[in-house]
């Protein structure tokens, strides 16, 4: 982590550097290139074009788009779209399940959001959760993914430890592991997800970077647990860049169909 937090500073740096040698006036725009969470380091609406350089001098290890293409492959071979969950239920997320009301409580929540999201026995779903990083989890996912199938939420649920060989997952790291994760759960055709939960929250918003409907990622409520304030400044940036791509993407059209009625194509 401490490395990724060095990468994002030195490409923030060098690119606020550029910003302010290019700008026009003599008062540039003061500009918050650090906070203590990497994940919230850009809080500004207003800089989109900043963020933006930034976020694409930033890629993931080859490794790893290799291993979620390999993932992905393997999904496709059997259905010709998935939905993806990710299910915050490890030990330490307890203490969120009891502040919700206790676990069964917290669990219907993310069977609650599968609803909304339209999951359904049509499709498999891929699961990405830390219970499959230690044994003993291994006995309350099997339980609790029991229910998904029973609620006529999936036609089958799918791992990356399904689809990988063990070797290929015990060369990396558990960082990288969950951005295998990341990686598959960003093309999934609906996603859920827990609103406390960084990645979650991340992943959300990586979903509408990548041209995605904010509407096809549902996150189970967690507003006891005192993170929303801070995740809604950060999520003004993706909000208000998916309206200007959507506007964008729409202009283009428009002017696309004018020109092709001038030509008489």
């Amino acid at each position: 982590m401490t490395e990724l937090t060095e990468l994002v500073t030195q490409a923030a740096l060098r690119t606020a550097r550029q910003y302010m040698l290019l700008t026009d006036t003599d008062e540039a725009p003061y500009i918050v290139v650090d906070l203590p969470v990497t994940l919230f380091m850009f809080r500004s609406s207003i800089q989109l074009e900043l963020v933006s350089k930034v976020a694409r001098k930033l890629f993931f290890a080859p490794v790893v788009h290799q291993l979620a293409d390999q993932v992905l492959r393997g999904m496709a071979a059997h259905a010709p779209y998935f939905n993806g969950a990710h299910l915050r239920v490890e030990a330490d997320a307890m203490d969120w399940a009891r502040s919700m009301g206790g676990v069964d409580v917290y669990w219907g929540e993310f069977l609650k959001a599968m609803q909304t999201a339209g999951f359904d026995d049509k499709a498999p779903v891929y699961i990405a959760t830390g219970l499959l990083s230690y044994e003993a989890g291994h006995a309350t996912l099997d339980h609790l993914l029991a229910n998904l199938t029973a609620e006529g939420l999936c036609d089958h649920v799918a791992f990356k430890e399904q689809l990988l060989h063990s070797a290929e997952l015990d060369a990396l790291h558990s960082e990288q592991k969950a951005l295998v994760d990341l990686l598959v759960l960003a093309q999934a055709h609906r996603f859920v997800g827990f609103e406390p939960s960084t990645f979650s929250f991340f992943l959300s918003q990586y979903r509408v970077l990548q041209g995605l409907e904010p509407s096809t990622s549902v996150l189970v409520e967690g507003k006891i647990i005192g993170t929303n304030t801070l995740f809604e400044a950060a999520a003004v940036v993706v909000e208000h860049g998916f309206q200007q791509q959507k506007q964008t993407l729409e202009e283009t059209q428009v002017s696309n169909i004018v020109t092709s009625r001038r030509l008489g194509l």
